[in-house]
C-alpha cells in the first residue's frame, strides 16, 4: 500500500488572524496619502471581522496591477482597495472576485475625472489641445487618466503618449500626453508652470484646489 500522505503544515496563526489589505502606490507621497486614508478603515475592518478570528488589519503596497494580481494568487492579500480601472485590470489578471465594497473617499461616495487648464492660459476648448501636452498622474488611475482619455478618444481626438515633455514630438492634429508618476500635485504644478497645457485629475481634488488657490491655477 502507498504510504499515507504527510499532514499539512499548520497555517501561520499570526497570518490567519491578520487581514491584509493591499493597494497600489509607486511613490512615498502616495503611500503617505493612503496611510492617512486607512487610519479609520483598518480598525473598522478588524472590528467587523473579529467574530471570524481577525484580530488586526494591515495595509501593504504593491507597484502595479500585475504585482497585485500575483499577490492575490499567492494568498498574500485578502482584499485590495483600488479605483474601478485598476480593479478591472487586477480582476482580469487574477480572477479575483468582483467588487464587494464601495468605499467613500474624503467624504465622497462618487466623483469623476476632469481636464483642467490655467484660467489665464490659451486653452478654451478641446480643439485647443491639438499639438499640446496633457499631464496625467499614472496609467492605472480612473479619475486621473482613464476617464479623460476615453472621452477624448470618443470625441475623435488622436492621443499620442510621450516618454517625457522634453522628448515630446506631437503632430498638429494630435494630443500628446505623459505620466507625471508622482503625486497629483505634480500634475497641477506642470499645468501651472506651462509644462503641460492641461492636466487630468478628479473633480473633488480640483474643487479643493480652487478653494485653496483661487481660479488662477485651474480652469
Amino acid at each position: 500500500p502507498s504510504p499515507a500522505p504527510s499532514p499539512a503544515a499548520p497555517a501561520d496563526p499570526a497570518r490567519a488572524a491578520t487581514l491584509v489589505l493591499a493597494t497600489i502606490a509607486d511613490n512615498p507621497q502616495e503611500e503617505k496619502d493612503k496611510d492617512a486614508e486607512a487610519v479609520q478603515l483598518l480598525p473598522y475592518l478588524a472590528k467587523k471581522l473579529g467574530p471570524y478570528g481577525i484580530t488586526q488589519a494591515k495595509l501593504v503596497y504593491c507597484h502595479s496591477p500585475a504585482e497585485m494580481a500575483a499577490w492575490i494568487k499567492e494568498g498574500k492579500v485578502d482584499l485590495f482597495d483600488e479605483s474601478p480601472f485598476a480593479s478591472y485590470i487586477v480582476h482580469r489578471l487574477s480572477g479575483a472576485d468582483e467588487v464587494i465594497l464601495n468605499r467613500w473617499k474624503n467624504y465622497n461616495e462618487k466623483f469623476g475625472g476632469v481636464l483642467f487648464t490655467k484660467a489665464s492660459g490659451p486653452i478654451h476648448k478641446l480643439d485647443d489641445l491639438k499639438g499640446k501636452l496633457v499631464a496625467f498622474r499614472g496609467d492605472t488611475s480612473t479619475t486621473q487618466y482613464f476617464l479623460q482619455k476615453v472621452q477624448l478618444i470618443r470625441q475623435g481626438y488622436k492621443l499620442v503618449e510621450v516618454a517625457s515633455p522634453a522628448a515630446a514630438k506631437i503632430g498638429p492634429n494630435e494630443i500628446g500626453y505623459y505620466f507625471a508618476w508622482s503625486s497629483r500635485d505634480k500634475v497641477t504644478e506642470d499645468v501651472v508652470d506651462g509644462i503641460a497645457a492641461a492636466g487630468g485629475n478628479s473633480d473633488e481634488f480640483i474643487d479643493k484646489l480652487l478653494g485653496h488657490y483661487g481660479t488662477e491655477q485651474g480652469g
